[in-house]
């Protein structure tokens, strides 16, 4: 009830919206209504099998390039993440890259890999 209070207060502040209490009440109400039977409900998943995966050093006086690649659907953007680490498993450096677009998860995991292997190189970081 507050939350929607606040939001009507906002609304009328910067939007010079102002709307009727009983309307705000019903909302409030039905928002509440929505929360309560969202509770103790699990998502849908498409995938159902779990993979865990973890890392493995490098040998020693060598790097290693971790990369993944990922798909908001909701923002329509593709995202790239990597790291440099050490054998001990420092981080000697760290990218991030982001693009309006949608394609595959698949894809975006060798867009991600052809992004990490560019910034690589242009950083004179080599990779063998």
């Amino acid at each position: 009830m507050l939350w929607k209070i606040w939001n009507n207060r906002n609304s009328f502040v910067f939007r010079h919206l102002q709307e009727q209490l009983s309307t705000t009440y019903q909302e409030a109400l039905d928002y509440l209504h929505s929360y309560k039977q969202a509770q103790g409900k699990q998502p849908k998943c498409a995938q159902d099998d779990t993979t865990i995966i973890t890392w493995t050093p490098s040998k020693a006086c060598q790097f290693k390039l971790n990369v993944d690649g990922a798909v908001s659907a909701k923002e329509e953007k593709i995202g790239a993440w990597a790291l440099v680490r050490s054998s001990t498993g420092q981080i000697i450096a760290a990218f991030a890259k982001s693009n309006h677009g949608m394609m595959q998860p698949r894809n975006a995991e060798v867009w991600a890999l052809l992004q990490a292997l560019l910034w690589c190189q242009n950083n004179h970081i080599l990779i063998h």
